[in-house]
């Protein structure tokens, strides 16, 4: 009776999730990151963040930076492996160090929707891509974080701004998530604190099975934990003192427009570092201001609470199931790695006992594709009419959308 209870509350939660989930495939956005991971702690968030939301953004890859902090690129691209392998995910989405040619590879692939870039550091590898292929150039959006406009300096513009105004003045959509140190009405106001971090982050997020070492030592398999970890080693007094996470801020206005205000003014040109306006220009460029610190914040912080709990949730069907039992749901974006069952399966490689395979679709959609009497295959897109497994072939998505 109990295996029955979990079987059945397993396919509702499958059926009433997986058409919903199937026009997110279709309308997802597609992103890729460009970061100096291991500059601070807000980059670390910021992949997070996005990994998190797979639901929503198509993540076409993850590009790293070198930045006047942090090490060479070598050390930047470490960071960022291991947030992703604190997701769990690292069999599927690697971290390339250099972005120009990945950029121009993901921005010609045959797909209607746009790429839309997301630098979190410098501007060095965006330009060059557009320089090296102009083709792109109505392919992208660029969402760049960074900037006091229209006062001077800011980290990540003082880094490349050469770059910056090679951008400024090609025709890209280029819209900039402004820092404003110090502001209220810049991303300096997405901030959180110590004592925050402490009480919500703890043992969030999927659980790895192999320990993922730390920027400052220490074994990891949450990011909730290493999150802790980072913010205890970036210098607060108290637990009262707080950190800004600019960059999470930038992927939260791709994921939703509403938690910050928009406008759009003739680009400007940087001489000698400072920002000189051109009022008579054609070129017109959007400035992001005012953010939604709390709508920020608790989006963050319910993700990978629901990230955790959906992990359990699976532990806990696979465990009545047995190893042989998979789960279906359109909306597994994350493998679970606590239970065997789990731990035991190759990403991309899930299958149940009529020999059928999950298989990536057209935009993303995930199907169920399963031998017939008639000597091919036929696919099933997940809550369908048509997709109705037994409990012996069950499945549980764990290869992404």
């Amino acid at each position: 009776i109990k295996q029955s209870l979990l079987y059945s509350a397993c396919l509702c939660l499958a059926l009433s999730c997986s058409a919903e989930s199937d026009l997110a495939n279709m309308q997802r956005t597609r992103v890729l990151l460009d970061t100096d991971a291991n500059n601070e702690l807000d980059d670390q968030h910021a992949i997070a963040y996005l990994l998190m939301n797979r639901h929503v953004l198509d993540i076409e890859g993850i590009t790293v930076n070198r930045t006047r902090n942090g090490g060479d690129v070598s050390q930047h691209a470490a960071e960022a492996e291991r947030i992703v392998k604190l997701c769990g995910l690292d069999q599927e989405i690697r971290v390339h160090v250099g972005a120009d040619s990945l950029i121009i590879e993901r921005a010609h692939m045959d797909d209607e929707r746009p790429l839309v870039l997301i630098p979190v550091g410098k501007l060095t590898n965006i330009a060059l891509a557009l320089e090296k292929d102009p083709s792109i150039i109505p392919k992208v959006r660029v969402v760049w974080l960074g900037s006091n406009y229209p006062e001077p300096g800011e980290y990540n513009q003082v880094n490349d701004e050469p770059a910056l105004n090679y951008i400024l003045d090609t025709d890209v959509d280029f819209e900039i998530a402004l820092v404003r140190y110090g502001e209220p009405s810049g991303t300096d106001a997405v901030r959180v604190t110590l004592a925050e971090i402490r009480e919500k982050m703890p043992g969030q997020g999927p659980r790895v099975s192999e320990p993922v070492i730390g920027r400052h030592g220490g074994e990891f398999f949450t990011f909730g934990d290493y999150s802790v970890d980072l913010f205890e080693h970036v210098g607060l007094q108290s637990e009262a003192d707080s950190r800004a996470l600019f960059d999470m801020a930038a992927v939260a206005i791709v994921k939703n427009r509403a938690w910050a205000s928009e406008r759009a003014i003739p680009a400007p040109t940087l001489i000698d570092g400072n920002w000189v306006e051109r009022p008579e220009n054609s070129r017109e460029i959007v400035l992001w201001e005012d953010f939604d610190r709390d709508a920020i914040m608790a989006d963050f912080f319910g993700a990978i609470t629901q990230i955790k709990n959906h992990c359990s949730a699976l532990c806990t069907l696979h465990s009545a199931f047995g190893q042989k039992g998979e789960i279906p749901c359109a909306r597994s974006y994350f493998p679970c790695y606590t239970c065997h069952s789990c731990r035991s399966r190759r990403p991309g490689v899930v299958g149940g006992t009529d020999g059928g395979r999950l298989r990536d679709g057209p935009r993303g959609i995930r199907a169920y594709l399963r031998p017939t009497s008639r000597s091919h295959r036929e696919a099933w897109p997940l809550g369908s009419d048509r997709y109705r497994p037994d409990q012996r072939s069950l499945h549980h998505d764990i290869s992404g959308g």
